[in-house]
């Protein structure tokens, strides 16, 4: 077979599209190696990941449709594969319209607002991308509030449905926002909003914060809490102004937020620097109280520097997914880049669809209000006005000169040129937009972490 065996190649591939005779070599491949006895090959729009020869690798690299050196069975395997496309555009298109139809229209449709009320924060963090920004002081003031419900109102009755809120900062939970938050989910219930947070975990116990988290935790549809590491850890990077340690009062205040009935997710932050604690983090939240509760649940994830990919501090998806696998808790992360090409190894079986948007701030529909009266595409661009999508308040208006960043896919040529030509776009879905922003080698770098993923797969399958 000339696409190997190993039951590799049939990760939802020929699931999705019966096309008739082929024309071209498929443009959405990564080919990992050619002079090899045995190369693995992905293809992105079925999610097949192959093992192929070195005739076949070549074959697909040079994109000569015409060797003559390629024979007819091999041509038909490549062709049922989708290797070998007559109309790319038409599979593309095709395979969007059910990327659409999975993710459903009213996900699609649906406006996200993520609303700050400050940018000031409680903590101090060594790699909080808002470090510098959020201590300018900055919150929402109901004048600045009620502009926003003045967007939100009139995007709500153009599209004929409620939005969903999300509250972020700064810290968004500080005990001063609470007359603002108050004022928000108030709004939402009016309108049918749904809501959810994102915290340090460290205010819960503020009498009035937990009050308004009780009163509204049918409201409420998650909770999101990030944590560093093991104890001692955490409490080195995640510390009070007066230098105090949280991890104690974090895992208390979940455990508040666990018995209001309210869905919790902490995300662990996973470094160079701790990577080595993932299997005692595993332990720790597997055997905690927490476990007992069916709405809690944990994942990890790397920390990233969007202003700087090569930061040797930070942990690139490959070398996270490669730990996870070790310690068999793959299914316990969130892989932006990798993830489709993981969960396919992972789950053989399970059809998945590729990425064709990297995070909801690639959506047309994704609105981030800063207090500083800008709203921007994306959290990590907070107080960044060169990168704002417009002005809220004081007055309305386009900010003039500034890229929009948002587009819907990113298969289109009017959207984003180089993700079109790119063998792995749909494998990140068009990338980070802030890191985009700042990074000249930020596509460089996400190339290079599927290729040491790829050489991972390799030695595990034992390829010759």
């Amino acid at each position: 077979d000339v696409l190997g065996s190993r039951g590799l190649g049939d990760v939802y591939k020929r699931q999705l599209i019966d096309m008739e005779d082929i024309m071209n070599i498929c443009s959405k491949l990564v080919i990992h190696t050619t002079d090899k006895k045995q190369n693995l090959v992905f293809n992105g729009y079925t999610g097949s990941l192959d093992i192929v020869t070195s005739q076949i690798a070549t074959f697909l690299k040079k994109r000569n449709i015409d060797d003559p050196n390629l024979g007819k069975s091999d041509r038909s395997s490549l062709e049922e594969a989708k290797y070998i496309l007559m109309d790319e555009d038409a599979l593309a298109d095709a395979i969007f319209k059910r990327y659409i139809d999975y993710t459903s229209t009213a996900l699609e449709d649906s406006d996200t607002y993520v609303i700050c009320p400050t940018l000031n924060c409680n903590l101090f963090c060594s790699y909080c991308y808002e470090k510098g920004k959020c201590r300018r002081n900055h919150h929402l003031d109901e004048n600045s509030l009620n502009a926003i419900f003045d967007f939100m109102t009139q995007r709500s009755v153009h599209n004929n449905r409620a939005g969903h809120i999300s509250f972020f900062g700064g810290e968004p939970l500080l005990p001063e926002n609470t007359e603002i938050n108050k004022k928000i989910l108030q709004y939402a219930r009016k309108h049918g909003f749904s809501c959810d947070i994102t915290t340090n975990g460290t205010t819960i116990k503020d009498v009035h914060v937990a009050t308004l988290l009780r009163e509204n935790h049918d409201l409420i549809k998650s909770i999101q809490i990030s944590i560093d590491g093991t104890k001692e850890y955490h409490d080195n990077m995640k510390f009070t102004v007066d230098g105090c340690g949280t991890f104690d009062l974090v895992m208390e205040n979940i455990l508040s937020l666990l018995r209001m009935g309210i869905l919790v997710f902490v995300r662990i932050n996973i470094s160079r620097n701790n990577i080595n604690e993932i299997e005692e983090l595993t332990d720790y939240f597997m055997n905690s109280q927490l476990c007992y509760f069916d709405n809690f649940d944990f994942y990890f994830a790397p920390i990233t520097n969007s202003d700087n990919v090569n930061d040797p501090n930070t942990l690139d998806e490959a070398d996270l997914a490669i730990e996870l696998e070790r310690l068999n808790v793959l299914d316990k992360c969130q892989l932006p880049l990798l993830g489709y090409l993981v969960g396919a190894i992972a789950e053989p079986e399970k059809i998945r669809l590729p990425a064709f948007r990297r995070c909801d701030a690639n959506r047309e529909n994704y609105y981030v209000f800063s207090p500083d009266g800008y709203v921007y595409p994306c959290m990590e661009l907070l107080g960044q006005c060169q990168y704002a999508m417009f002005q809220y308040f004081p007055t309305f208006g386009i900010v003039c000169g500034n890229e929009p960043y948002v587009y819907s896919n990113i298969l289109h040529a009017e959207n984003r040129v180089e993700c079109k030509d790119c063998s792995i776009a749909l494998l990140c879905g068009g990338g980070c937009i802030s890191a985009k922003s700042n990074c000249t080698d930020y596509c460089t770098k996400q190339h290079q972490v599927v290729e040491k993923y790829l050489w991972h797969l390799r030695e595990i399958f034992n390829l010759e």
